[in-house]
């Protein structure tokens, strides 16, 4: 576990510039920091479309070339399905892409500035470090048939989920309003009785 970490840290080592992005549903909060901690810009707040991902990349290019860095590495905490659109896109055009426990930013909040207040910049540069500390993991951003497959199998199984709800209540329904049916001295078995409701 310590020579994983370790090696983690050596990724983001001189010359790396670390984004961290606070995700949000319509506008997320980014920070940029270097490999010692050092923040290179103020907190930017982002939309989550393609102008706001452009305007970005251009503000990455610029802090970029003005810091004289050689790599960028960009991590976000995976808050929903909100990461997808921007870790597409920068993961696209050759970005390292990395995530951060949401567990671990809860948890790190109150140790960082010894106060458990939440904000976006706050969190985004917190994120941030946790990246440097090596405190991460590497994004598998499935695409193609792989991921319309993972996509639809967890469409089944939710949907599976319900079907098996709603028959639990159809039963227990059964039972509370009607204790004297029983099924098998009916000749209905369970199954005509699904297809029934």
């Amino acid at each position: 576990m310590k020579r994983k970490r370790e090696a983690k840290i050596g990724l983001i080592g001189e010359g790396v510039m670390i984004v961290g992005i606070d995700i949000a549903k319509k506008r997320h909060c980014v920070k940029i920091i270097d490999s010692k901690g050092y923040e290179l810009s103020k907190a930017m707040m982002v939309y989550n479309n393609r102008e706001g991902f452009e305007r970005l990349e251009s503000v990455i290019e610029v802090v970029k070339r003005k810091n004289g860095l050689k790599r960028v590495v960009i991590g976000m905490e995976p808050t929903g399905h909100y990461w997808k659109n921007i870790a597409y896109y920068f993961d696209d055009r050759g970005f390292s892409i990395v995530f951060v426990n949401p567990y671990h930013v809860h948890t790190s909040k109150e140790m960082w500035d010894n106060s458990p207040t939440k904000s976006d910049p706050k969190d985004a540069l917190l994120i941030g470090n946790l990246i440097r500390e090596g405190k991460f993991f590497n994004a598998n951003l499935v695409r193609g048939v792989y991921a319309e497959l993972r996509r639809l199998g967890k469409i089944y199984f939710r949907l599976k989920r319900k079907m098996w709800r709603a028959k639990s209540e159809l039963y227990n329904l059964i039972d509370e309003y009607f204790p004297e049916f029983n099924p098998a001295t009916c000749g209905i078995s369970l199954a005509k009785l699904q297809d029934i409701y």
